[in-house]
């Protein structure tokens, strides 16, 4: 008994070990669905209007791949200055319609002379982001999409 006795720091030891090793590669969080939806924004920049509360100079929605909204504004023209106005979540039916209207849209560079010509601080801007493609001229399959998601820039 003894004999063991002098193990036992060691064992403890390797115990505890294990669990660490264990507790950091499970990381704590849910796996993710095989089919979950990317992440969905949609970021509007006002042309030559001076901003103010009620028209910042920025607004953005993001949709996460869980249904969670997200809506925020900045006063600058720079992203960086982001305040968050609202949050909610979506019914699985509205994130249905989302994943719906946004499968098929395919985001590709495009020459941003065809895209309501420039530059974006006269006319404004719309930049869509499917998961990592982003672009500040949508394509026309686009349209619904954008519609469904500036409803929540609004509320």
């Amino acid at each position: 008994m003894s004999k063991l006795l002098r193990f036992a720091p060691f064992l403890l030891l390797v115990l505890v070990a294990g669990l660490v090793i264990y507790l950091v590669n499970s990381s704590g969080s849910a796996p993710q669905k095989k089919n979950a939806s990317p992440t969905l924004s949609l970021t509007l920049r006002l042309g030559n209007i001076a901003p103010s509360a009620t028209r910042p100079a920025l607004r953005r929605v993001t949709v996460s791949s869980g249904g969670g909204v997200t809506v925020q504004t900045s006063l600058t023209a720079s992203p960086t200055n982001w305040v968050a106005t609202d949050s909610r979540q979506l019914t699985n039916q509205q994130l249905s319609s989302l994943e719906a209207a946004a499968k098929g849209v395919a985001l590709t560079p495009i020459d941003i002379a065809a895209c309501h010509g420039i530059p974006v601080g006269d006319v404004g801007s719309t930049t869509l982001q499917i998961g990592p493609q982003q672009s500040s001229c949508p394509p026309e399959s686009a349209s619904a999409l954008i519609k469904l998601l500036d409803k929540y820039l609004v509320s």
